[in-house]
This record gives structure tokens, sequence and C-alpha cells, in this order.
């Protein structure tokens, strides 16, 4: 085209020139531009594709719902939608006048008015591929260890427990188990971190504002990273790194949430924080894990979870998926009390991930796993009842049957008309759907009747000393708890003692020894002596003294 030269708008459709040009030096290029000639008010065609459910599974119902409009002011001719469906779907119906021939189905819808949609759904069924076999399926193995930790008045440490060789670290926790009578009470130890340190390992940050001393255990919850072998192949668990989310907060409650991606299920939560304060939320959201932290003071604050992939890793052309439950209880407790909650997994599965809701007021000691058992201890400090929402995620020890690879169907619609149209570039709409054996793509909730109760077993109201005896190399007794109880047993000088020009004071400790008890019963403890106690037993010139258990229970008790 000339320079200069008029654009052809005489007829509707379609239209093209090509324009040339040279430089100085005699160089040409040329550039061809396309136009469209529409009328005034031209109509505007446009589809729009979606499917239901956005996940299938082999067999289930999936359909395609098809919206087609004319966004123009014109009418539109002569409309068709045409929509070819996917090798691997087989056609059960579509609305009228939809008709299904050769695998495409064709609506001819006719005149379609400016500004008027009309709406057709196509209905299909996931085929069936592959021969996986559903009753093959695979071991898995949970352990956990722990550590003790002691802490002098006013100490602060931080200390890990790791995994055995080939396992990853899901959860952990430490609880709180004695605090020295009169010197605080069980908020006296201000855990600051509890983590994961590593895929591996489970980190914990204690300090204690106690006058006294403090004791506790750092749990960690692990998980075999390749299932046991059956004979054929093995399978390997997939742990992302972790996702971390840092915060600086201010004194009060803040909310924080950490998300997964569908086909995975949160683990690991963790927390750090640089001032004291009470984690009060720590329950799954979704694929995720939600976060709410009760800050004593303007804090930097930092939570983290690890999303497990809920199938394992292909192997010999097929994967396996976990089988997961969540069970939630809700307990009660007692002014002024520490109470014991228990969870228990169903046949066939142990506890990975704890959770918790605590009401304002109410404190979190820590939780034991057992692992089929998780044991939540609580605190209630104030004088009224407060509740707490408990859940915790069970992990069947044998996987799902096998399943193949998941299919993607990409199902693409178009629109046309003998009119010409405004805007041609939005007449098709692709929707993609992931089809596969699994369930995995629907969060993991609360099972509201799990197969086993959840019993509340209260810590121990009424502690009972008995059947003390004595020698020259210890003393022994059995001590008798109404439910589980733990803590140190001491026994002291009841009176001055002078052995060989050496006094003693009312008071001194003979022995002393760390006890816990699981549940009701009886258990024989044996007091470890002090240097001080096998010189005063050893001269026979102490007769009585005083065994206190943990501050709850004392007993004077003969001894010579």
């Amino acid at each position: 085209m000339a320079d200069g030269s008029a654009i052809d708008t005489s007829s509707l459709g379609s239209h093209s020139f090509t324009v040339t040009s040279t430089d100085a030096v005699g160089n040409t290029s040329s550039k061809t531009v396309h136009y469209t000639v529409v009328a005034v008010g031209a109509p505007d065609l446009r589809i729009t594709k979606s499917s239901n459910p956005a996940y299938a599974r082999p067999g289930d119902t999936l359909s395609f719902t098809l919206v087609a409009e004319n966004a123009g002011t014109e009418d539109a001719e002569n409309v068709v939608i045409t929509d070819p469906l996917p090798a691997g779907l087989t056609f059960v119906s579509a609305s009228a006048p939809c008709q299904f021939n050769s695998g495409t189905v064709t609506c001819e819808i006719g005149t379609l008015a400016g500004g008027q949609h009309k709406t057709y759904t196509v209905t299909t069924t996931v085929d069936d591929w592959g021969d996986a076999d559903e009753s093959a399926d695979h071991l898995l193995d949970v352990q956990r260890n722990e550590v003790q930790v002691d802490l002098e008045a006013g100490q602060t440490r931080t200390l890990e427990v790791s995994c055995p060789a080939g396992y990853l670290a899901v959860d952990g926790s430490l609880r709180v188990d004695h605090v020295d009578q009169g010197t605080g009470d069980w908020t006296a130890p201000e855990v600051l971190e509890s983590r994961a340190g590593s895929l591996s390992t489970w980190r914990a940050t204690v300090r204690n504002t106690a006058h006294g001393q403090a004791q506790a255990k750092l749990f960690v919850v692990c998980v075999q990273k390749v299932t046991l072998a059956d004979g054929t192949n093995r399978h390997e668990i997939s742990l992302s790194a972790p996702v971390v989310l840092n915060d600086d907060v201010t004194a009060g409650r803040g909310e924080h949430l950490l998300e997964c991606g569908p086909g995975e299920i949160a683990v690991q939560p963790g927390f750090s924080s640089d001032q004291a304060g009470n984690l009060v939320y720590s329950q799954p959201e979704g694929n995720g894990w939600k976060f709410i932290f009760d800050a004593s003071a303007d804090a930097h604050v930092s939570f983290s979870i690890a999303c497990l992939k809920r199938q394992t890793t292909f192997e010999d052309g097929h994967t396996h998926d976990f089988r997961f439950e969540r069970i939630s209880t809700t307990v009660d407790v007692a002014p002024g009390t520490v109470n014991e909650a228990q969870l228990t997994c169903p046949d066939g599965s142990k506890g990975i991930v704890a959770g918790w809701d605590l009401d304002n007021g109410l404190f979190s000691l820590g939780n034991d796993p057992r692992p089929v058992t998780r044991a939540f201890k609580l605190y209630n400090p104030t004088d009224h009842t407060l509740g707490a929402r408990l859940t915790l995620l069970c992990l069947g020890t044998r996987t799902a049957g096998e399943h193949l690879a998941a299919k993607h169907f990409a199902n693409t619609a178009f629109i046309t008309s003998s009119s010409v149209e405004s805007d041609p570039d939005n007449n098709d709409s692709t929707v993609e759907v992931p089809a596969e054996d699994t369930d995995n793509h629907t969060p993991v909730v609360n099972d509201p009747d799990p197969d086993k109760p959840h019993p509340n077993n209260p810590i121990a109201k009424t502690i009972v000393v008995k059947g003390v005896s004595y020698s020259a190399s210890g003393v022994t007794f059995t001590l008798k708890c109404s439910g589980a109880c733990g803590g140190t047993a001491k026994l002291s000088t009841l009176a001055k003692i002078k052995v060989k020009d050496k006094k003693y004071s009312r008071g001194t400790v003979i022995g002393k020894r760390q006890y816990f008890i699981g549940k009701a019963g009886t258990k024989k403890v044996k007091l470890t002596l002090t240097g001080n106690g096998r010189r005063i037993l050893r001269s026979g010139k102490a007769h009585r003294a005083l065994l206190t258990v943990s501050g709850t229970a004392a007993k004077r008790v003969g001894i010579g």
C-alpha cells in the first residue's frame, strides 16, 4: 500500500494491508497489518467452561458447564458450540439441543441476542486405566525419642533430640514435669522455641524463671523415610523444606497461617519467640496450619511447618496413598489443677501431629507421644473451669493399595457464528481436570466419631507413700498415685545430727530420685543417696526422716 492510501472499510469482515518502507541507503522492510471491519453495534461472542468436580477419580461423574454469552449489542446468528471430549472420558448426556457424535459435542444454539447468555451441561464419566493392585500395601514405621531437661534457677537451655537414622521428624514437644515447690508455678519454665531443628531433629529453648530447679522432657515423633520392604519394592516419603513465616508482633494475641499445596498435609508445626508467651492455638487449617501466639511483650516470632506429600514416591509405575485420620476431643480443666487428657488413635495407626485450642488463661505444659496415644498436659491457674479442644493426626501403619499415575484432561470448547464479531479472540475456553485414584486433594478434617474413645486421664490428685525400707545402700518405698504422676522424691533429716564431729543441720538431703508413673497405679522408687546421706545412714544416728514427693505428699518414715 502506497503512503497516504486509504484503508478499505467498505465491506464487513477481516482485511489486511502491507506497508513497505525504504531507508536512506535503499534497504526495504515490510509490515502486514490485519484488521476487522464490523458494523456499529456488532455482536461479541464469548464462551466460559468449568468442571465439577475439580479433581476426579476413575469411575467418577465429571460434568462440564458451558456458558455462551453475547457481550455485544447486536444479534449473533447461527451460533454453534463445539466441544471435542478428550480421550479417557465417556459421554453420558448433554443439555438440549446439544448432540454427541464422533467424540464431539455440538450445540446449535441459533440466534443469541445482544446481552443474552445460555448455559449447557455436558456429563461424562472418567474411564478406568491401568491394572494397579488395590490389595498391595506397604508397612510404615513410627518411632519417638526423648531427652531429659534439668534446669537450675534462672537458667536458659537450648537442646535437640534426634530421630533414629533414616527417619523424618514430624512433630515434637517440650513437656514440663516438675518445678520445685514454693519456687514458682507450672508456668515458670518458659518455652521460647519448639520446632524442627532439621528434617530429623526437634529443637527447644526453655528458660526457668523459678527460684528453684525445674525438670522437663523434650520429645520428637519420627516416621521412617522409606516404607518397609514387602519383597518387591519400596517407596519413599516426601517432606518439603520448612515453610517459615517471620514477624514482629506487639504484645497480645496474633494470628499466623501457613499453607501447604494440594495433595499435601502440614506436619512439624513449630514456633520461636524472643519474648515469653503462650501458644494458645496450634491447629490444622485446610492443608496448612494456624497459630495464635499470645506474646507477653513486643516480640520477634517465627512459625514453621513442613509439607508432607500424602502419597509415596512412584516406583514400578505406581504409588500408594497414606491413610490419615484426624481425631479430636474437648476437655475441661478444673480451677487450680493440672490435667492430662489423652487422644488414642484407632487400631492400625499411630499419632504423629498434635494440635490444641485453649481457653483464655489455660496453659499447655506440653504433650507426650506414646505414640498410639498422645497425652496432653494442661494447667489451669484460674479460679474457674477452662476448656481445651485437642486434635491428633493419626497415620495408618500400612499404606493404601497401588494406584497409577494421574491423568490430566484438557478440554476446550469453541463458539462460532455466521455474524461478524467485534472481538473473535474470546471464542474458546479450556478447563484442565486432574484425575487420580486418590482423595488426597481433600483436606483431612476431624473425625466426629473415631473408632476409639478419648479417655481423659487426670493427673493424680492423691499420692500415697507406703512400704518404706532402708539399708546402708539406700532407701526404697512404694508410691501409689490416683492418676499420672511425676516429679522428684526427696528424703531429708528431721533434726540436727552429729557424725564423727561433723554436724548436719535439719533438712539435710539424704537421698532423692526423679519418678514418673504414666497412669493410676503403684511403683517402687529407690532413692539415690547423697554423700551426706550415706554417712548419716551408716552412723545409725538418724532414726526418722521426712520423705516428700514433689511437694504434694510428705511422710515421716523410720530409717534406723
